[in-house]
C-alpha cells in the first residue's frame, strides 16, 4: 500500500470514528435529564460509561489487534476514541432503552414542589424530597401547568427494563 493510499485511509477511520463521536455525544445531550429522572441516574451512569469504555477498548485492541500504550501515535488514538465513543453509546442506548421499556411499580413519593421551569424544549419541575433534599426532573408540557410552587405532589416511580427505577411522572396530591 502506498504511502498517499496509507494516509488516506487513516483520515477516513478518524473521520468515522469522530463522527461516531459526535453522534453518541448528541445521543447523550438527549438523554442526559433522562438520566437525571433516574432515583440511582449517577451509579446507572458510571456503570454504563465505563463498561462501554471497556467494550470499546477490547473490542477495538482485539479487533485490529493493537497494544495498548499512553502515547498518542494514531493507532493508540484510534483506541481511545473508540473507548470514548463506546462509553457514551452504552451510557445513552441504555437509558433510552430503561425508561422505554418500563413496567409500573405502584410506589409513589409525597413531595412538595418547588418550582416549575417551562422552556421551549423541555419542562422542569424541582421538588423537595421527603429527607429536604431538592431535586429536579423533566416532566411532559401539559403537565407543567397543572403545579404551582408549594403545592403537594406524587412522584410516579416505574421500574425500567434494566432494572433502574425513574420517575414516570408527576401528579398532583
Amino acid at each position: 500500500m502506498s504511502t498517499r493510499s496509507a494516509k488516506a485511509e487513516d483520515r477516513s477511520i478518524n473521520t468515522l470514528l469522530l463522527g461516531a463521536l459526535i453522534l453518541t455525544g448528541l445521543v447523550m445531550m438527549r438523554e442526559g435529564p433522562y438520566i437525571d429522572n433516574m432515583l440511582q441516574g449517577w451509579r446507572f451512569f458510571i456503570t454504563a460509561f465505563f463498561t462501554g469504555a471497556i467494550a470499546g477498548f477490547v473490542g477495538w485492541m482485539q479487533t485490529f489487534g493493537i497494544v495498548p500504550s499512553f502515547s498518542f501515535n494514531a493507532e493508540s488514538r484510534r483506541l481511545w476514541m473508540a473507548a470514548l465513543t463506546c462509553a457514551l453509546a452504552f451510557a445513552g442506548i441504555g437509558s433510552y432503552l430503561n425508561r422505554t421499556f418500563a413496567g409500573p411499580t405502584g410506589r409513589t413519593i409525597s413531595v412538595e414542589v418547588d418550582s416549575v421551569n417551562q422552556s421551549k424544549d423541555r419542562s422542569r419541575v424541582t421538588v423537595k424530597m421527603p429527607d429536604g433534599e431538592y431535586r429536579r426532573y423533566v416532566i411532559d408540557k401539559e403537565t407543567t401547568v397543572t403545579f404551582k410552587a408549594q403545592a403537594p405532589a406524587q412522584l410516579v416511580i416505574a421500574r425500567g427494563a434494566l432494572g433502574v427505577e425513574f420517575v414516570a411522572g408527576i401528579q398532583p396530591r
